[in-house]
């Protein structure tokens, strides 16, 4: 509902700010405090477009510094959105008036700062009544005191929440603009303005209507000398400090990390810490740490270091950067320093500080130091070389990275530094065609994946253990056609935001795509968006595992990213996706078989290329797919050769997609299903999935539910209900799970309270007793999920029930068995402990689990298939490490695939378990019984 005062703005929907505002709303207030240029006013409108309530709207001036104004001001702008609140000036009168929801906002709230007026606003925050929600957006940070206790549900939101993501300013550009920019240059565009949302508007504006060349070249020349950037930040931030404060900021932006020590040294004086904090109070592009350290805003500094110049001179700058080089080298800041260097032409010194920094260069971002130093220096230098040669690495340009990292290992003179380079070298040299090296790192376990047997490595790698072995079992069983194992979730013993971990985050995200459990868009391309800058080639793969949905737009988008690999020498990168480009087209009936044939066979090619069966294995059965597609002459002997090529290389998945040409029914791979199958609907956007399994998510169809601000009592309400979703629970059994120690009445109260507080959350603004989330039958309770949305548990369930009222000689039992498999997420709750009202399901379905995977180990031998009964019986061993009979299996399927060492590897591990629990082991080492399958 419009309000008077309402500006009516429009750009791009960010759904994590609005979810966050709804939640902090939910308690009361929210005040934006940012510089200018952050899309405050934008997210406020867009946030109040979405209320079914009336919205009272005031933009503070020059007229509202006295109280009496202001207090008019608001009382007026309260009564247009509530008629029916009372006739009356005095504000106090009017807060304690019963009324319906209001939602007021206070624009440009710093015009109130340090006058009688903001007194006024801290008191409507005291006094506010249930029914006024009240947002308040500023460009300092209020002189009101936010400690003291009737304050406490106030939530300030600031410019470090409110700036562009990478992943936003990409759909920014894209669905907003109309004007996309390739990955590079978006993360390009991205450092330059540092998410500043005026800075990438102004940068469009500068390039509105230009071919993309032009566009591109506007972005590598961004250094804040932009005529129309440096106006705006000149008459909106500058022009409002004073003269000191001024050159203040322009004296010290030689600095990256800017101390009051530091700058006093710099200035020769002692006044800079309240000149630290006064920018900090502000908001002018000024943040501090928390320690004493502050920081300029990217654009900003890139303006000042340009007005620095126009100050001094070219000459006078240079030795103003070369001053501040020389307090840094002091302060043994020498990565700052060398760039203070650069900056000061300085180039002696500079490598001087590049020689002693070593190999921090390495694990520090290239981008920063590409920007700064001449080609020249670039070529040079083997810190630098290094460092380049591991971004080629991390970019999956393999042979340009080996052959940047060689250079370097012959430009250094010490064995530190070649040692390095020789580390990364091994490190590309595993992706290289080329017969197996061994199993020391856990790359090289992903490698021997992609080779043979993807199933076997996948029971093997529980040897890793902890993050690495959850990741190359994740892997290898999407290669093999079965991710049917745990939810990836890092357990914390990799390197948080590392390779590992993040890999870890993909995978979870690709297995719910592939199990049915759609992840949106956004989820993904925020975490390409957080990779982009360290893993530039798995951020690669998180937009292309957005395009899975299937949808005729994710098929071009797919290619596109396949364009970009081919042009980008990412061999690997371009088999992926020129893979997934095809499954998609295959999916949503737009290949094109006259000229997609052309493309499989590539394919293929570009698979053996790589020395990687396993991946050709695929591409084969997608070839055969294209030319059934097309009812080819040479159909039947393509399947019979590819088929016999993906048994070879211990491929299930892709010798079931083959026979699913011939025998669509009788395919029981999940995963395979999803790729002959047509592409579902575009899910609605309020569908709902709720995950418990592995621990506890909630997704609408447009990003995750945040509930920071909900209160744990709440949230545990919620699992309990998700866990017996779509059964309703009775309230006697909530109060007793949730408050068993409290009396009965103390207990049903604090239920009644909790439910209140979880329909505010799932549904805010819904009327009284219209939650479409929470259904009371009697004196039980349901939670519905819009939008025909399902509990991973009730998947599950489902799941157990087909595979039980199967026998296991039905041609389809094994499929049954696998989807329970696919299902099976992990622990059930693994954050609610040993709560009582989890424990007893948690083991039930872990046990059943673990049965379906000895079922389907059984039918899998019976058929003469050991690699895929390994992978099963590998699967109900790490569901259940006690499960006497998946050991026998596993060893026994282990055997007859002539893996005679991992089956001994298994039995020893069998025998420690057997140790563990006091039992002597039944069979002698060595002589293993046979199983009965």
């Amino acid at each position: 509902m419009r309000g008077p005062g309402r500006p009516g703005r429009v750009g791009l929907i960010r759904r994590r700010l609005l979810d966050r505002m709804a939640a902090s709303l939910d308690g009361g207030a929210v005040v934006l405090c940012a510089p200018c240029g952050f899309g405050k006013t934008t997210l406020l409108d867009q946030y109040a477009s979405l209320m079914a309530q009336p919205v009272a709207w005031l933009v503070a001036g020059p007229r509202h510094v006295e109280p009496h104004g202001f207090t008019v001001d608001l009382v007026r702008r309260l009564r247009q959105a509530r008629p029916d609140l009372p006739d009356t000036s005095d504000l106090e009168e009017l807060l304690a008036a019963d009324s319906g929801p209001v939602l007021l906002v206070i624009d440009d709230a710093h015009c109130l700062g340090g006058t009688p007026a903001e007194a006024v606003l801290e008191r409507l925050l005291v006094m506010m009544p249930e029914w006024l929600q009240v947002a308040v957006a500023t460009r300092h940070t209020p002189g009101i005191n936010l400690t003291r206790h009737e304050l406490s549900g106030v939530e300030v939101i600031t410019s470090e929440q409110l700036r562009f993501r990478l992943w936003e300013t990409a759909q920014l550009l894209d669905e907003v603009y109309r004007e996309p920019l390739p990955p590079s240059d978006l993360a390009a565009l991205d450092r330059h303005t540092g998410g500043w949302p005026a800075g990438i508007h102004l940068y469009h504006l500068s390039t509105r209507g230009r071919a993309l060349p032009q566009r591109r070249a506007a972005v590598a020349a961004l250094d804040g000398r932009a005529s129309v950037t440096r106006s705006y930040l000149a008459r909106n931030i500058l022009a409002d400090l004073p003269g000191p404060l001024r050159d203040f900021l322009i004296r010290t932006s030689v600095f990256d990390t800017l101390t009051a020590a530091r700058c006093d040294r710099l200035l020769g004086g002692d006044s800079s810490w309240r000149h630290l904090a006064e920018l900090e109070r502000r908001q002018a592009f000024t943040t501090g740490d928390g320690c004493g350290g502050y920081r300029y805003h990217q654009a900003m500094r890139c303006h000042l270091l340009a007005s620095l110049v126009e100050d001094l001179g070219h000459e006078a700058a240079r030795a103003w950067h070369r001053r501040a080089a020389e307090l840094l080298r002091e302060d043994d800041a020498l990565a700052e320093a060398a760039r203070a260097y650069v900056r000061a032409d300085d180039w002696a010194m500079a490598r001087a500080m590049l020689e002693r920094i070593g190999v921090d260069i390495v694990v520090d971002e290239l981008e920063p130091w590409r920007e700064l130093f001449p080609d020249a220096l670039l070529a040079d230098d083997p810190w630098l070389l290094l460092a380049e040669g591991r971004h080629l690495l991390a970019q999956g340009r393999l042979r340009p990275a080996v052959r940047c990292l060689e250079r370097a290992a012959g430009l250094f003179s010490d064995e530190a530094g070649r040692a390095h380079c020789h580390r990364s070298i091994a490190t590309a040299r595993i992706w290289l065609p080329g017969p197996s090296r061994g199993f020391g790192e856990w790359s090289a376990w992903l490698r021997a994946a992609t080779q043979r047997h993807p199933g076997l490595i996948a029971a093997q790698a529980e040897r890793l253990g902890g993050d690495r072995g959850r990741l190359v079992r994740a892997v290898a069983g999407l290669l093999a056609g079965s991710p049917d194992g745990e939810r990836p979730v890092p357990d914390g013993d990799s390197e948080p935001g590392g390779p590992v971990a993040s890999a870890l985050r993909l995978c979870r995200s690709v297995r719910d795509v592939a199990t049915g459990r759609l992840p949106t868009g956004t989820v993904l391309a925020e975490l390409a968006g957080d990779l982009a800058p360290r893993l530039p080639w798995l951020a690669r793969m998180a937009r292309l595992a957005a395009t899975v949905t299937g949808t005729e737009p994710d098929v071009k988008a797919a290619r596109h990213i396949a364009e970009e690999c081919v042009r980008d020498d990412d061999d690997w990168g371009a088999a992926i996706a020129i893979g997934v480009g095809l499954w998609l087209a295959l999916r949503t009936g737009t290949v094109q078989p006259d000229t997609d044939r052309y493309v499989a066979e590539d394919l293929v090619a570009r698979c053996r290329r790589l020395d990687a069966a396993v991946l050709e294995a695929w591409a084969r059965a997608l070839e055969v797919r294209v030319l059934a597609a097309d009812d080819a002459d040479d159909l039947t002997e393509a399947a019979q050769s590819a088929a016999a090529f993906c048994r070879k290389a211990g491929v299930p998945g892709a010798v079931a997609l083959i026979e699913a040409v011939r025998r669509p029914e009788t395919v029981p791979v999940p995963v395979v299903r999803a790729a002959v199958a047509p592409a579902p609907a575009e899910p609605a956007r309020n569908a709902v999935s709720v995950w418990c399994l592995g621990g506890f998510r909630m997704e609408r169809a447009d990003g995750p539910l945040r509930w920071d601000a909900v209160k744990p009592r709440v949230r545990a309400l919620l699992r309990l209900l998700a866990l017996h979703s779509p059964g309703a629970v009775h309230r006697e059994v909530l109060a007793e799970a949730l408050w068993p120690a409290a009396s009965p009445r103390v207990a049903a109260h604090s239920l009644h309270v909790a439910l209140s507080s979880l329909r505010q959350f799932l549904d805010p603004g819904a009327p009284r007793g219209r939650c479409r989330w929470l259904e009371r039958e009697g004196e039980a309770y349901r939670l519905v999920l819009p939008g025909g949305g399902r509990t991973d548990v009730a998947v599950l369930r489902e799941a157990m029930r087909a595979a039980a009222a199967c026998g296991t000689d039905a041609p389809h039992a094994a499929g049954l068995q696998r989807a329970v498999l696919q299902a099976y997420g992990g622990d059930l709750l693994p954050e609610d402990g040993a709560a009582e009202w989890v424990v007893a399901e948690r083991d039930r379905l872990r046990r059943a689990t673990a049965e379906a995977a000895v079922t389907l180990a059984r039918i899998e031998l019976r058929n003469g298939s050991p690699a895929a009964a390994a992978s099963a019986a590998g699967r109900a061993v790490a569901v259940d490490r006690y499960h006497d009979a998946a050991w026998r299996l596993l060893v026994e399927a282990l055997d007859r695939q002539g893996a005679h060492a991992a089956a001994r590897d298994a039995q020893t591990r069998y025998q420690s378990v057997l140790a563990e629990l006091g039992i002597a082991s039944p069979v002698a080492a060595g002589r293993r019984r046979p199983v009965r399958a």
